[in-house]
């Protein structure tokens, strides 16, 4: 990607064929997909639809779902809107078997996105609302901008053009309304090992990993968000553990890096810990 971008695009599409030749499975399709989204850039869309067309027969459910959004993506550009919802549509019984994570949400963006350009606000609406609730959202900046983009469609009820970027592209699933929040200020804690889980982890290339099926790590946003809210030293050690042995392959490699790691960030955070606060 970093070659097409410099402007080397005949020695990028050279790796990544070279990728697709000589390594079978998941690293073929990451190749193809990436192929197949640079293709799409560059305005080659029958080769890009082509690639993903074929992407969609991968034995990889997450390699289905992109090839699926990819596919859609193009349709929707050029205003084949019904037939990029029913591909999306087609991968909506793999949804579940995906787990936490946020690439169902990115189907859901890019679904309500071609409701509304056929005219089904109120149902893009729905469809959209569990996205922005959905714990990746400030990760993920184009799916509020679908949601405003849906919102100003329906002020008007007028024709508005979608930014196509919001569809990198989940079936609707509830979700809490938000508690209102009081409105007087409360000073937020601050977690010591939330911080250094950010720190020293590259959260964003542990999530790509398993949005690709590389690793099969544990519920990790579950274990974010129990560390960010537990007060209680001993749990949050016990959820620090579980945190770092699901980030890590299971594999010899990954279980020596995951040891050297573990004892690298729980020695810095007990030093941390150990800091006189202002008010000692």
């Amino acid at each position: 990607m970093y070659l097409h971008k410099i402007g080397q695009k005949q020695t990028a599409f050279e790796k990544l064929e070279r990728v697709r030749q000589e390594v079978k499975g998941i690293y073929a399709d990451k190749a193809a997909l990436v192929t197949s989204g640079l293709k799409e850039f560059d305005n080659d869309l029958d080769e890009s639809l082509k690639l993903r067309l074929e992407l969609a027969k991968s034995e990889s459910i997450p390699v289905v779902v992109e090839s699926a959004i990819g596919i859609a993506s193009i349709l929707g550009a050029q205003g084949e809107h019904d037939n990029a919802m029913a591909h999306l549509e087609r991968v909506f019984p793999l949804l579940s078997k995906l787990g936490n994570m946020p690439l169902p949400f990115d189907v859901y963006n890019s679904y309500a996105t071609e409701l509304a350009e056929v005219g089904k606000i109120e149902l893009a609406s729905e469809v959209i609302r569990p996205v922005i609730l959905s714990p990746y959202t400030p990760y993920y900046p184009n799916w509020p901008e679908t949601a405003k983009e849906i919102q100003e469609k329906s002020s008007r009820k007028s024709m508005v053009t979608f930014n196509r970027s919001n569809v990198i592209p989940f079936p609707v699933r509830e979700v809490e309304e938000p508690q209102a929040l009081e409105e007087t200020e409360v000073e937020k804690p601050q977690f010591t090992h939330a911080r250094f889980i950010t720190e020293r982890f590259n959260i964003q290339d542990k999530v790509e990993d398993w949005i690709y099926g590389a690793m099969e790590p544990e519920d990790f946003s579950t274990l974010i968000l129990a560390l960010a809210e537990s007060d209680d030293k001993l749990e949050r050690e016990m959820i620090l553990e579980k945190l770092v042995d699901s980030t890590f392959p299971h594999t010899q490699e990954g279980i020596e890096a995951k040891e050297q790691w573990r004892k690298d960030i729980i020695a810095k955070i007990r030093n941390e810990m150990k800091k006189p606060t202002p008010e000692n």
